[in-house]
Order: C-alpha cells, then structure tokens, then sequence
C-alpha cells in the first residue's frame, strides 16, 4: 500500500499530522489485534492526547484505505 504524510500547523494553536495509505483499511467490527500485539497502541496513544488536549481520529471506508489524524495542542 501506498501512503502520505501531512502536517501543518502555521498560525494555528494546534499541530495536525494526518497520515493517510491506501492499503485494504480497519475493520470497525474488529477487535482482535495483529498476531503477536497486544491491540493497545491507539487506545493508549488516544489517552496520551486526551491528556494534553489533544485526539486521534481514524476514517476507514468498507472500501479501503486509512487516515489517522493527530492533533495536540502547541507548547
């Protein structure tokens, strides 16, 4: 899969990094993790955002394809 990077945060008070691919994409009714993970990495980094002010959203359409977008506020 192919996949782009982006961020930006000019004049904003936030940092925004979107990541994007182009790969088969997240199952929403999937719980199980990737043989050998322990399935924690974005509930854990979701939290760490949380705790500065920041989130994480995830978009991926039945039909493939990813974007993750990281937002934490500056300083």
């Amino acid at each position: 899969a192919d996949g782009t990077l982006h961020e930006g945060c000019g004049d904003a008070p936030e940092l925004a990094l979107t990541i994007v691919d182009n790969g088969v994409g997240i199952d929403a009714g999937s719980s199980n993790p990737l043989p050998g993970r322990s399935g924690n990495g974005l509930a854990l980094h979701s939290t760490l955002l949380a705790m500065v002010g920041g989130y994480l959203t995830i978009t991926s359409p039945q039909a493939g394809g990813t974007e993750v977008r990281i937002v934490a506020p500056k300083g």
